[in-house]
């Protein structure tokens, strides 16, 4: 295997009570794989959802400037109940996992032989609705591919021209985490109240197809989410 990168990344503080980290990474991840045919190995992008092409991470940190010595200076039991609050973010955009395809009709004989690609049909048919949890969500598109003539045994024709892996790739990954911390305490007696909540928009997404097994009825369908549901997540600390 071999993997290459470019990361990038933008560490703002643009202010003292708020600071900002964005960081891009573009790489590739190769595995050394046998060509169909058993003449010899290649190169191919990593099967097995190690290869996300792009990946964008955002995260940052707010102190809310309201409670006592604060830019909104307030004092007493109130400035206690609003001041020492922080607000933290942390954001990631992922591309989709890689898409190969097989076929358990064929008998290669020990040699990775792959069904065909068919020219000028779009392999991907998603057409953004709701993910069908009982009969399935059509994403992978079973007319863009084809098994080449097969033997009684299985034994292929030919090769299939099927890349190693498909150009075309699963969903992608959207996520927003948001964190609420509150900090209080009189003299060395302290502690901090946190709050969490995991997929702030509650983004289901969809999970990869089932199977890209093009003999399976369900080939290219998908029967599950991308991520769980929302969840609120609720700490305490004391230190004393």
């Amino acid at each position: 295997t071999r993997y290459n990168s470019l990361q990038t990344s933008l560490d703002g503080h643009f202010r003292n009570d708020f600071a900002l980290l964005v960081a891009y990474t573009l790489s590739k991840t190769e595995d050394n794989v046998l060509k169909q045919d058993g003449s010899g190995d290649e190169w191919a992008i990593a099967a097995g959802g190690r290869h996300y092409p792009h990946f964008l991470k955002v995260t940052w940190i707010y102190e809310v400037p309201i409670g006592p010595g604060k830019k909104f200076d307030v004092d007493g039991v109130l400035g206690q109940i609003v001041g020492g609050w922080t607000v933290t973010g942390i954001h990631n955009y992922r591309s989709g996992s890689t898409l190969s395809i097989s076929d358990s009709r064929i008998n290669g004989a020990g040699y990775p032989v792959r069904p065909d690609v068919v020219s000028g049909v779009d392999q991907i048919i998603y057409d953004g609705s709701k993910l069908d949890l009982a009969r399935g969500t059509p994403y992978l598109n079973p007319a863009a591919f084809a098994t080449q003539p097969l033997s009684a045994q299985g034994i292929p024709s030919r090769i299939g021209t099927a890349p190693y892996i498909l150009d075309v790739r699963g969903p992608a990954l959207y996520t927003e985490d948001l964190g609420f911390l509150k900090r209080f305490g009189v003299g060395d007696r302290t502690g901090e109240f946190r709050v969490d909540i995991i997929n702030l928009f509650n983004r289901s997404g969809l999970g990869g197809p089932s199977t890209t097994n093009l003999s399976d009825p369900n080939f290219g369908k998908i029967f599950s989410v991308g991520q769980g549901a929302r969840r609120l997540q609720l700490s305490l600390r004391a230190t004393f």
